[in-house]
């Protein structure tokens, strides 16, 4: 009997290539929420047109994984991505209109419950439930504060939300980049 043993070769150019498009990616999620909130608070005539590249960040988010693990999978996180978005923008309508934002707040935190869900069952190995819950909370969590503060007029405390969240998305894209070449390291391979 012959035992046949695979070594992969890591494609260093590749895997870094991936993950600059990881953290360009979720930069822009974080980015462009950013706009779409200050357009929405202030009444800007440019949240349309936010709101359609926004929308298209949460396809191209999806993509990332469309070649790993299915168009169904890409699909069903671009939905969740954009549920999250409709979640933000739905608090900020509601808090404009001095109405009870607890019913948005939940909405956010099921929307947490179901990323968490299907980032672990894609790949449970690199996305345990526990770390991308704290990763995606702090997103959720820096953004909530950074709506509150802008809506409060209170700038400085604003731009140390967007900050912190900057930092934290940054972690989320490499988390996510890990994950996805650690499960699919024939694919980033010579």
């Amino acid at each position: 009997m012959y035992k046949i043993v695979t070594y992969y070769q890591e494609d260093d150019e590749a895997i870094e290539n991936f993950r600059q498009k990881s953290r360009y990616m979720w930069t822009d999620h974080i980015s462009y929420t950013r706009d779409h909130i200050t357009s929405h608070l202030a009444g800007l005539d440019d949240l349309v047109s936010i709101d359609e590249r926004l929308m298209k960040n949460q396809d191209d988010l999806g993509g990332l994984l469309s070649a790993f693990y299915g168009s169904k999978a890409a699909e069903d996180f671009a939905a969740l991505l954009k549920s999250h978005i409709i979640g933000v923008s739905n608090f900020i309508t509601a808090a404009k209109a001095g109405q009870d934002t607890a019913s948005a707040m939940a909405n956010m935190d099921k929307n947490t419950n179901d990323i968490v869900a299907l980032l672990e069952a894609t790949n449970s190995v690199h996305w345990p439930a526990a770390m991308v819950r704290d990763l995606w909370s702090k997103h959720v969590g820096y953004t909530m504060d950074s709506i509150k503060a802008r809506m409060d007029r209170k700038w400085a405390d604003d731009i140390a939300a967007y900050d912190a969240n900057h930092l934290n998305i940054l972690k989320f894209a490499d988390t996510f980049c890990q994950g996805i070449v650690m499960h699919n390291i024939e694919k980033f391979s010579k």
